[in-house]
């Protein structure tokens, strides 16, 4: 089951008198209750989703690679999507984090789809929410974040993946299709850390 109002942590964006369909979040923390995704991906090609996993005791992340189309970073957002959700626990609550917006506004059927491309990976998305008996809410949570929130920290972690940085000073990211690295979940850091960059 996916909700069908988007959550934002940009009060603006969740202010638009056009979008009614967005609520504002106060809360940036990925709470034990539920299983985060945050997801990323680039012009690049590449895409990354990191999973938090229900109960906060560890953490996973993927990492993949597509060649650019078309539709450049949006196709890659949505492969991360795709990634997340094809390893997110089966019947779980699940929070999926995004930069763009237009993840969660397609996938809760708010925005127009035009392009094929999109319009066959939103399918897909929308499968596996099915197949994995998941019950899905999408926040929007924008990049160059400042603050020493989880959605930033998460969300950067996201963002340094599909550039293919390390993190922690030790590779973590996994090639798509291999298993994972699953660590424990680290301490929050208190330094502050930007958001990922996305063209929009």
């Amino acid at each position: 089951m996916i909700e069908k109002t988007v959550e934002s942590t940009n009060l603006s964006t969740a202010n638009g008198k056009s979008k009614r369909w967005i609520r504002f979040r106060k809360d940036r923390s990925a709470t034990p209750d539920a299983a985060w995704v945050f997801t990323d991906g680039s012009s690049s090609g590449r895409f990354a989703a990191v999973i938090v996993h229900k109960g906060g005791g560890m953490i996973e992340r993927r990492t993949g690679f597509e060649p650019m189309t078309h539709t450049r970073n949006v196709g890659a957002e949505l492969n991360a999507l795709l990634l997340g959700l094809e390893h997110s626990p089966k019947g779980e609550r699940v929070v999926v984090i995004s930069d763009y917006l237009g993840i969660g506004a397609w996938m809760t059927g708010n925005w127009k789809i035009n392009d094929p491309e999109v319009a066959r990976k939103v399918a897909r998305a929308n499968a596996l929410v099915r197949e994995r008996g998941l019950d899905v809410l999408f926040v929007h949570h924008a990049g160059h974040q400042r603050d020493d929130s989880d959605f930033t920290k998460y969300n950067s972690e996201a963002d340094r993946l599909c550039s293919g940085k390390e993190i922690g000073g030790s590779a973590e990211e996994t090639a798509h299709g291999e298993e994972p690295e699953v660590l424990p979940l680290r301490p929050k850091s208190r330094r502050r850390r930007g958001g990922p960059r996305v063209r929009q």
